[in-house]
């Protein structure tokens, strides 16, 4: 028994042009053990087929509102989403998941587990049709997770706390919107971590369950990943100018300054050997830390390559946001 009566939640579906996955997210959402009292979902100027799924699928279940807008962005496609929402709860996936059937069951045990929850998430894994690469990506970001804090690890077997949860997995308190405000239109990606964090600065707790698991596709070539991770440095880089540093993430782009700003300073000193030695050691310590995770070389190797891959794109875009991007002024409520 997990506490929460079923009229209670509603689920969130923002997606654009999302025809290659979203029948099979829509079927896995109707689909739930737990049934939630309405399926809300926002077509954000979608110019594929996505629309024509979304009314069939809605002309066959009962419980589903179509939102249709001429592209407003992910963040504003919620923010009319939640407004529409009757749940007291309301759970977020994304058109390129498939939610496995006990996702909201083990999403509302999370949300209940303390009486200052505000938020529960859970793991993310790949679907059995994805890419080769495509799943490749998502057990690499497993691994670099700790990091970020945006894939888990899926070896935890109980609820814990955690300072984010990504939208594609995701309940919240219907309530806490109307306290803390809604996510921030003009923002993506990032939206959600901004969203987490004024959460947690009012002084709710998030946690995590890794039993609330959603089929994440993911980029299907190395030029898709390094062009994702590109967005989410630029979009850190606005995080870190609304509220400082406040994720492990944002002190990445520090320590690779002062390491370059060192290795330039032995260069011009005559210690070339020296800077040479510590730039290999460091891509040793990489490719051990892959090691001792993986027990496989040859997959440590391509880890480590897009280890790389990742720190060149993510502080590319983070020096670019940091240095050309404008913040408007934030409002209490959004």
């Amino acid at each position: 028994m997990i506490g929460i009566e079923r009229s209670l939640i509603s689920v969130v579906i923002a997606v654009r042009n999302g025809e290659r996955t979203l029948a099979k997210c829509l079927e896995s959402v109707a689909s739930q053990i737990y049934r939630p009292v309405e399926i809300v979902i926002v077509n954000d100027g979608s110019s594929d087929a996505t629309g024509k799924i979304c009314a069939e699928f809605a002309a066959r279940q009962g419980n589903v509102i179509v939102i249709t807008t001429e592209g407003v962005g992910p963040s504003q496609a919620r923010n009319l989403a939640i407004a529409k929402a009757r749940g007291i709860y309301v759970a977020f996936t994304d058109g390129d998941c498939i939610c496995l059937p006990n996702w909201l069951t083990k999403l509302a045990e999370c949300i209940i587990s303390g009486p200052n929850v505000a938020g529960a998430g859970g793991d993310q894994q790949s679907p059995d049709d994805d890419s080769v690469y495509g799943k490749f990506i998502n057990s690499f970001m497993k691994t670099i997770g700790f990091i970020a804090g945006y894939v888990k690890g899926s070896d935890a077997n109980k609820i814990v706390p955690t300072q984010h949860n990504p939208t594609c997995n995701v309940m919240y308190r219907k309530a806490v919107f109307d306290e803390v405000g809604m996510f921030l239109p003009n923002l993506w990606p990032g939206e959600d971590v901004d969203l987490d964090y004024r959460i947690s600065r009012a002084g709710y707790q998030l946690r995590y369950t890794p039993e609330a698991v959603v089929l994440h596709y993911r980029p299907g070539n190395m030029g898709a990943f390094a062009r994702m991770m590109y967005r989410y440095g630029h979009a850190q880089a606005r995080l870190v100018k609304m509220h400082g540093l406040f994720r492990l993430i944002h002190f990445v782009p520090v320590a690779i300054y002062l390491m370059l700003i060192a290795l330039v300073f032995m260069i011009t000193r005559g210690l070339l050997v020296l800077a040479i030695s510590l730039t290999l050691a460091s891509c040793i310590f990489v490719i051990m830390y892959f090691v001792a995770r993986t027990r496989n070389i040859n997959v440590s190797m391509r880890y480590a390559f897009h280890f790389y891959i990742t720190m060149l794109f993510w502080n590319t875009g983070f020096i670019a946001g940091m240095a050309y991007l404008k913040i408007p002024a934030r409002r209490e409520n959004l």
